[in-house]
């Protein structure tokens, strides 16, 4: 509804004028009451001009809400297209790189595959910091094993984090994820993707978890999931529960 705000405030002080003592200072009272009427419809054209824009902004977001409500229909509906769509957009989450260097998918009707390619062990520092108590940063290495260990944490949450995602987007009860990091391939001498952690994500189950109070690791157990893992060595080469699709 076009709204006269502006107007009304400048109406307001139009009948409020009053002309005053020293009025002929200014050039006269009339002057001043013109100022007033001019203000009157410069008020109406910036009512106007706001009402024009809320009327675009409002096509634009029933526009956007449309496409939403069209979108989960077809979800709802099980149309592996639409599913596709949201992975799409889904995708661009992780350009931001807080879980990984990027995600790809392979979907059906009967399974969706995830695959996360997360950053190397680097993303674990070497060393911790202790405060002493003169008050001092004191910086020791990590024990190999502790790093390991906080490595193995990051993958598995990043299993989580891309699980409870698409659970949250997708009328999809069950979810395979796998994450791939860039190890030595001894047959070749070079780096390569490698599967290390593989989980099949059942939505009952996920939802009872409760994440803020859970080890990432442990968690692991609550699905069927493939890992091999050694405190002293870290992760080693899996065969995923699901065949990785060429990208």
């Amino acid at each position: 509804m076009r709204e006269s705000t502006n107007e009304d405030a400048a109406l307001a002080k139009l009948d409020q004028f009053r002309p005053r003592l020293f009025d002929f200072l200014l050039g006269g009272a009339e002057k001043r009451r013109q100022r007033l009427a001019d203000a009157v419809a410069d008020a109406r054209t910036l009512d106007e001009v706001e009402f024009k824009k809320r009327v675009s902004q409002h096509q634009e977001d029933h526009s956007d809400w449309q496409a939403d409500k069209e979108l989960a229909e077809r979800l709802l509906a099980g149309d592996i297209s639409a599913q596709k769509d949201v992975i799409s957009e889904m995708t661009s989450w992780s350009d931001e790189g807080l879980i990984g260097t990027r995600l790809s998918f392979s979907i059906s009707d009967s399974f969706l595959h995830a695959v996360a390619h997360v950053h190397g062990d680097d993303v674990v520092p070497t060393y911790r910091r202790k405060q002493l108590q003169s008050g001092k940063l004191s910086e020791t290495k990590m024990p190999a094993g502790e790093r390991h260990e906080l490595y193995q944490d990051y993958v598995c949450s990043v299993a989580l984090k891309v699980a409870g995602d698409l659970f949250s987007v997708l009328p999809r009860d069950e979810v395979f994820v796998t994450c791939t990091a860039s190890m030595l391939d001894k047959s070749t001498g070079h780096m390569a993707d490698t599967p290390v952690l593989s989980v099949q994500f059942v939505r009952p189950t996920f939802n009872n978890l409760r994440l803020s109070a859970i080890d990432p690791s442990d968690s692991m157990t609550n699905f069927n999931h493939v890992m091999e893992f050694k405190r002293t060595k870290g992760f080693a080469a899996i065969n995923p529960l699901k065949p990785i699709a060429d990208d």
